[in-house]
């Protein structure tokens, strides 16, 4: 048999340090949690230099370009990202996904759509936040996104 474990957070503002002491492998929540993580993030990268606030967006870009080969911009340095995503992704991308502790490896969001900019920037930072839609009537999951299909736009395969 498989067993689990299942843990509540005590409350919005204690999310991150009952994350470091839970220690969860799957993070499921609603859209207003990653939205809350995702402001912090934006309110942090405020007060960085803007040679910081450059080299995250640059991160977002490749992680973004990288998974599921999902459309990015064009931008002059686009040559440069295969030869410096690994390391912008060490320096940067890990970093901020040590935010949600060290073990979770399923992201799931439901209850709401995620605003699409949020789910961009995780995905970019490599944490796929999957989007599920389901009703009560349906046993809850109707419809959800796949591993290698997890645009922010959707639920569902595209």
């Amino acid at each position: 048999g498989t067993g689990l474990t299942l843990a509540f957070n005590r409350s919005i503002a204690t999310l991150a340090d009952d994350l470091k002491s839970i220690r969860p492998t799957i993070l499921m929540s609603v859209p207003r949690v990653y939205d809350m993580i995702y402001g912090k993030l934006r309110d942090g990268l405020a007060k960085k230099p803007a040679y910081v606030r450059y080299l995250f967006t640059w991160v977002v870009e490749v992680g973004w370009g990288g998974s599921n080969g999902l459309p990015i911009e064009p931008s002059g340095r686009a040559w440069l990202d295969p030869l410096v995503a690994g390391f912008l992704d060490k320096k940067i991308g890990k970093q901020l996904r040590s935010v949600f502790g060290d073990r979770i490896h399923l992201y799931i969001s439901g209850g709401a759509a995620l605003n699409p900019a949020v789910a961009k920037v995780f995905l970019g930072l490599g944490v796929p936040i999957f989007q599920g839609y389901g009703m009560t009537e349906t046993a809850n999951l109707v419809c959800g996104n796949l591993e290698q299909e997890t645009h922010p736009e959707s639920v569902g395969r595209q």
